[in-house]
């Protein structure tokens, strides 16, 4: 988050949707799991009341943002690869920022009448009881909040990584049709013939481009080589791919032990805390693998790092 804060070129559009699930991972780590630690550790809660909402709070609304924030480059990239036109003209860090808002909106509306409601009437005040919510007095709304608002992040991430990845292939073929066309001899044609080229060549190279800024800078220049290009547009999909593949391997044990609970007891603590745990080392690795899919970001963390050795020494 300092690197994003204090390098702005590193604020682009897209990288606003990684603000956005930095901010949310911190706050989760902040807020919910200090807490959560202590509820897993101890049978009983003796932190009160009112640290309790805390964290249900940090259980029920972070944890779904969390999931929005992922759900949201997914749809960027969606949108970035079906519509480059509309993408190039519309999305701005202005867009970027409302629609990260629009999420965080949408899951509080969602879920804070049941976090309410609980806190008013179903939440167990037992002493030795266990700080979480009652998900049973409220079946039919827990079970619609697990599959519309937890599931579904990573059923849509599942669905839309094959189309954005076949999209991509399928420009990028025919991205190689203009350079099959027979050399023309008439100078004003090879004029022309370039033209398209460049033409074709930036409609696929904004289908998965990490911001308008990075085009404009590269458009203006005129250096549209293929090598650079190709490495340019390709970070965003990168990063799809690694969030991707650590959201199913981090989410997936603790999503199956909620729902299945909501239909029939399990009692196997070894697969909640196993689940609990990679779901909360997510909030570690999205950091990490941004710093490893983003050169930029990379450069300004090493420089960093070196310059704190050198301040050390």
């Amino acid at each position: 988050m300092l690197a994003f804060i204090l390098r702005s070129h590193l604020r682009t559009s897209f990288n606003i949707y990684l603000m956005n699930l930095a901010t949310a991972n911190f706050l989760y780590a902040l807020i919910q799991n200090p807490p959560d630690v202590i509820n897993h550790l101890y049978n009983g809660w003796f932190l009160g009341s009112f640290y309790c909402s805390v964290l249900i709070f940090g259980l029920y609304i972070f944890e779904a943002g969390i999931r929005n924030c992922h759900i949201l480059i997914s749809l960027n990239r969606i949108w970035a690869v079906f519509w480059p036109h509309s993408y190039r003209t519309y999305h701005k860090k202005r867009v970027a920022c409302l629609l990260c808002l629009a999420g965080w909106v949408e899951v509080q509306f969602i879920i804070l009448p049941g976090y309410i409601l609980d806190a008013m009437y179903y939440r167990s005040t037992a002493i030795g009881a266990s700080c979480g919510l009652n998900a049973m007095a409220q079946w039919e709304w827990s079970v619609a909040i697990q599959f519309t608002v937890y599931n579904m992040g990573l059923y849509l991430m599942w669905i839309s990584y094959p189309i954005i990845w076949y999209k991509r292939r399928q420009r990028q073929r025919n991205q190689i049709v203009p350079s099959r066309q027979p050399a023309q001899s008439s100078q004003g044609t090879g004029a022309r013939s370039v033209r398209s080229v460049r033409t074709n060549q930036d409609a696929t190279d904004n289908d998965t481009v990490d911001d308008e800024e990075e085009t404009a800078k590269t458009t203006r220049s005129g250096n549209q080589s293929g090598p650079l290009a190709k490495k340019t547009s390709s970070k965003a999909f990168t990063i799809l791919t690694v969030l991707t593949i650590s959201v199913t391997v981090c989410w997936t044990p603790i999503l199956c032990y909620y729902t299945i609970t909501l239909w029939m007891p399990v009692n196997n603590p070894i697969l909640l805390e196993v689940g609990t745990v990679l779901f909360a080392l997510q909030s570690v690795l999205d950091p990490v693998l941004f710093i490893i899919a983003l050169p930029d970001l990379r450069d300004t963390f090493r420089g960093a790092f070196r310059a704190a050795l050198r301040l050390g020494r």
